[in-house]
């Protein structure tokens, strides 16, 4: 009886040594896969190797989206206040990536304050694809790393192939040697961690997930698609639970938690129509908890007058000089208490376009079909800090030299074209019933 329980173990043995075998070779086979044709993740690679670089080390940690790593110069705030402090964000990263890698970044260190940027677009819904997987790709193994992708994985089971077999993502090189070698070749090199550059308006990487632009915005790049339109309570439900839990997390913790939106050129914020109605829920929830929230975009010119071309990459982003002008900014107002900060900003957004000099920021847009004429079209909005009191000339010359005017001084702002249409729109403003022309600007449509 003994000898056949011994060769039912020995059976049973020899299969789980085959499965571990087999599960081994699955994941030799998976990780060379990967090495042969992921290539993406430029800035997220750099991210998390110096993340990792600075384990134990980091003393304030900066979330959020691309407006961090343009916009807070990490390097340079340690000289100011003295500190160890990291910019661990990514592009578009949404409040539930913002969840996980605060989780991530508290394993890792004795954290001392948390900077949480709240840039409108990605608190209004949340991402399951490349924004959250090409941090994972990056991330140490651990339980946190398993539950942000479980998170992601569940919560859009489409995207699980891409999440699971990142190679599966570039499926379309398969068999494509020059590709293979390019990619292989790209990761034998000493700055395959160390450097992020992606040749538009980026340069090489500062530190400590701060990235650096030399890049400044012209007059003729002002025109956005605008594709939000805020209503009242905008922030999405899912959205919104996941700042509680950032905000509870750290109160379980005891890390003072700050909320913060990096300024934009005023075209951008202008251009979502009602912005007031998104500070209004910050603020909201924010109070609830006794937290802090600042809105860059609400301060008052006389103390940040940061909007100026110099200091823009483009409508969204501060470049290197703006990044420089704004976290010395930044560090003076993490240094103070709230009360003595409230000075340097406006109640409300709609109370700082009244209280600066009449001005138009540029065009924005939203794309359509005409039912009519079945074909994509274009209304154009002009958008200035005046709602109304204010008088638009705006004319056209169209790629073929072709000059048609749309209007002359007029209060109306909108205008309607063919998408496919392309040229440069030249708008002159006044206030209504003046003479004196305020400004003129010519932008690319």
């Amino acid at each position: 009886m003994h000898g056949k329980n011994l060769d039912v173990w020995k059976i049973y043995g020899r299969r789980m040594a085959g499965i571990l075998g087999m599960f081994l070779m699955f994941l030799a086979i998976r990780e060379l896969l990967n090495v042969m044709y992921v290539s993406e993740g430029g800035r997220n690679r750099y991210l998390w190797h110096q993340f990792y670089e600075h384990e134990g080390e980091i003393d304030n940690l900066f979330l959020g989206s691309s407006h961090v790593f343009c916009g807070v110069n990490a390097v340079l705030l340690d000289d100011l206040n003295g500190q160890n402090n990291f910019d661990l964000s990514s592009a578009y990263q949404t409040l539930n990536a913002s969840y996980y890698l605060l989780k991530e970044a508290d394993r890792k260190n004795s954290l001392s304050h948390v900077y949480l940027e709240m840039y409108y677009p990605v608190s209004l819904y949340i991402e399951t694809g490349a924004e959250n997987w090409l941090n994972i790709d990056h991330m140490e193994p651990s339980w946190n790393k398993w539950e942000y992708f479980a998170s992601i994985a569940f919560r859009d089971p489409r995207h699980l192939p891409e999440i699971c077999f990142p190679f599966y993502r570039y499926r379309r090189f398969l068999g494509d040697w020059d590709y293979i070698t390019q990619t292989i070749e790209g990761k034998r090199t000493n700055t395959y961690y160390n450097v992020f550059e992606d040749g538009n308006g980026y340069e090489e990487s500062v530190g400590q997930g701060y990235i650096f632009s030399s890049r400044v915005l012209q007059e003729h790049e002002k025109l956005v698609g605008s594709y939000i339109v805020l209503n009242e309570n905008p922030m999405g439900e899912v959205s919104e639970q996941y700042l509680r839990k950032i905000i509870c997390y750290c109160k379980e913790r005891e890390i003072p938690i700050t909320l913060f939106s990096a300024p934009m050129y005023g075209l951008s914020p202008v251009s979502t129509e009602h912005y007031d109605y998104y500070v209004d829920e910050i603020k909201k929830i924010a109070g609830e908890y006794g937290v802090e929230y600042y809105d860059f975009n609400l301060v008052k010119e006389e103390y940040l007058p940061i909007q100026r071309n110099e200091f823009f990459m483009d409508t969204d982003h501060l470049n290197g000089a703006g990044a420089d002008f704004f976290t010395a900014f930044l560090n003076q107002v993490m240094s103070k208490e709230d009360s003595e900060n409230r000075k340097y900003f406006h109640s409300s957004f709609e109370e700082r376009l009244c209280a600066e000099e009449p001005r138009v920021y540029g065009l924005y847009f939203r794309e359509y079909t005409s039912e009519e004429e079945a074909q994509p079209m274009k209304s154009y909005w002009v958008a200035s800090n005046r709602e109304d009191d204010m008088e638009y000339s705006i004319t056209l010359t169209s790629e073929t030299g072709e000059v048609s005017l749309i209007q002359d001084f007029a209060e109306n702002r909108e205008f309607t074209l063919p998408a496919e249409e392309h040229g440069i729109c030249t708008i002159r403003a006044r206030m209504k019933d003046g003479v004196e022309e305020l400004c003129k600007v010519e932008i690319s449509y």
